[in-house]
Formats: C-alpha cells, sequence, structure tokens
C-alpha cells in the first residue's frame, strides 16, 4: 500500500498535470472531459502510473478525450515543443 506522503505527492502531481494539460490544450477540454481523458490514460497506456500520465502528450490527451482508443503512450505523436506537450524525446 501506499504510504500517506506518496499518496499526497500522487493528488499533488495530478492536480499539477491537470493545469499543465489544461494550458497545453488551451482550455480546449473542459474539467470533465480533461478528467475523463486523464482517466482513460491512467488505466490505460500509462497502466496505472502518476509519473507515465505525467509523461503524455497532448495529442494523446486529446484523442482520448475524443473517445479514440490509445494502445500505448508511443500512440503520441507529439508536437514540435516538447515543453507543450511534454514529450521529452525518450521511447517507453
Amino acid at each position: 500500500s501506499l504510504e500517506t506522503g506518496e499518496k499526497l505527492c500522487n493528488i499533488l502531481d495530478l492536480l499539477i498535470y491537470s493545469y499543465e494539460f489544461k494550458n497545453a490544450t488551451h482550455d480546449a477540454l473542459s474539467d470533465d472531459e480533461l478528467l475523463r481523458a486523464m482517466a482513460a490514460l491512467f488505466d490505460g497506456p500509462a497502466q496505472g502510473s502518476v509519473e507515465r500520465l505525467g509523461d503524455a502528450g497532448t495529442a494523446l490527451l486529446l484523442r482520448a478525450a475524443g473517445g479514440e482508443p490509445c494502445a500505448s503512450m508511443d500512440d503520441d505523436e507529439g508536437s514540435d515543443d516538447p515543453e507543450e506537450d511534454g514529450d521529452d524525446g525518450e521511447a517507453w
């Protein structure tokens, strides 16, 4: 089981990622759409990892928000700006 401190860090990370995704998508998604997309990525390609969820790019997030299946984090084509989509160029 996760220790209390680790749980708090995960919650803070999720909050930070939600703001980063919201800014990166220029508020194209409502809060509910964003949370559903994040949950789909967390349960799917991120395999339950908060850190992997944070590494998801905006293209992958938007596909998840549109209901498109995302089999892996490699499905994200990313953008030209690594700061924008969280893609640091490392392969999973």
